[in-house]
């Protein structure tokens, strides 16, 4: 949930998780990530009917889709490019979302439901 907790920041957050009612099913870990094994991003996949939220990760595919046509990137990184490309497209014009992209890591995309 962040790359940098202040001392009181587990306090806080578990704070938060408890008032939601559903601390029981979230196990919050702290230190550094080179002790979690090799997770980046975590998305819970579970009721996609009343997601408020949903976040797509490799968005930006390693500048790929901000480069220029012709730019000489990697086959594998060419490879997956036009299915980013058109996954970002089709969330540009759904009406059902308004999105978000930021520019970390490899890209990632929030989209929040407004329909």
């Amino acid at each position: 949930m962040a790359t940098s907790l202040p001392r009181d920041g587990q306090h806080a957050l578990r704070s938060i998780v408890q008032k939601t009612g559903v601390a029981h099913k979230i196990n919050l870990r702290e230190g550094p990530v080179k002790y979690h094994g090799t997770l980046d991003f975590v998305f819970v996949d579970a009721d996609k009917d009343n997601y408020e939220l949903i976040a797509y990760d490799n968005t930006l595919w390693k500048r790929s889709v901000t480069g220029p046509p012709d730019a000489p990137f990697e086959p594998t990184i060419k490879l997956f490019k036009d299915f980013v490309l058109e996954l970002n497209k089709s969330l540009v014009v759904d009406p059902r979302i308004k999105i978000c992209q930021l520019p970390v890591g490899d890209g990632l995309t929030l989209c929040r439901r407004i329909i």
